[in-house]
């Protein structure tokens, strides 16, 4: 079962701001379409906030409900192999490129249930040919090839992205600020804290928007198929979620962005504070919920 996510406004005295309510749930979806569905493409505008309202390209009020697609770009392999628990596995026995149906069929689906955004997971972090991102910052071409696909497709079929940059916990597979730390050379939970791990970050943003889609040839920062980019999921500034984010390093990165990508929503990627209502670049305040077992 799925949960959808809510959109709403939220007015203060000092600041109109718009807030989104994120659910973190997984979505395993059945077949809800053949091998395709008919084309719905977007065209190349782009949605805006205006005040505390969202606004597509033709000045019309744009809300929506929706579920999380996790798995979209990449596919976490389950059951995990057995032999995991006795030993390190390879990222390649963790994860796994969806398919082209695979990630059509989903798209597919999530427009059929009357939904036109989708919000994905984060890029993942780590070294060799198994993430995203590898050390220094420098992009692995065969995973970005997988997000051009889903990109492209999104777009044929007329559903929106939310895209989260990076994860604050580390999760196998799928890596999180804590690379950095390790690519800086610097120990602990400094991401928020440190500038050298700030500047390799901002680097590896500027190359994620500058790219282009190898299969449309849409640099990123251009790419309608994007409602958002997020600075990250679940993003807090110590390993237990108990801190906010400095305003700060909100501030700035999400300046770093607008330098290259006037076109997208920019979210927050935290979870709730008031604090980050004062960084103006913020189009999108988020929070995650989860529904936790025997806590209902």
């Amino acid at each position: 079962m799925a949960q959808a996510g809510r959109l709403g406004r939220m007015r203060l005295p000092w600041q109109n701001v718009l807030c989104v309510c994120v659910c973190a749930v997984r979505v395993h979806l059945l077949s809800a379409c053949k091998s395709g569905c008919e084309s719905d493409p977007l065209g190349d505008g782009f949605v805006k906030r205006v005040g505390s309202e969202l606004v597509d390209e033709g000045d019309k009020k744009f809300r929506f409900a929706s579920i999380n697609a996790p798995n979209l770009h990449r596919v976490e392999v389950e059951p995990k192999p057995a032999e995991c628990s006795l030993r390190k596995c390879s990222v390649e026995e963790w994860v796994r490129a969806p398919s082209e149906y695979e990630i059509r069929d989903t798209l597919c689906s999530i427009r059929q249930m009357g939904a036109s955004v989708t919000r994905i997971y984060t890029f993942s972090y780590g070294d060799g040919p198994g993430f995203h991102v590898n050390r220094d910052g420098v992009l692995n071409e065969a995973w970005f090839r997988v997000f051009d696909q889903m990109l492209a497709i999104a777009r044929d079929v007329g559903v929106r992205l939310i895209v989260p940059l990076i994860n604050t916990n580390w999760i196998e597979g799928w890596g999180s600020v804590y690379e950095y730390g390790d690519w800086a050379n610097e120990a602990g939970y400094s991401f928020f804290r440190s500038q050298s791990q700030r500047a390799m970050f901002k680097a590896t943003i500027e190359l994620i928007l500058n790219r282009n889609n190898s299969l449309t040839g849409r640099r990123y920062a251009d790419d309608s198929s994007i409602l958002a980019w997020e600075l990250g999921n679940e993003l807090t500034d110590d390993e237990f979620h108990g801190f906010p984010v400095p305003v700060e390093w909100t501030r700035d990165v999400a300046r770093h962005i607008r330098k290259f990508d006037r076109n997208h929503l920019l979210m927050d990627g935290g979870f709730f504070s008031t604090q980050v209502l004062a960084v103006t670049e913020i189009d999108i305040v988020g929070s995650g919920w989860r529904i936790m077992p025997n806590r209902i």
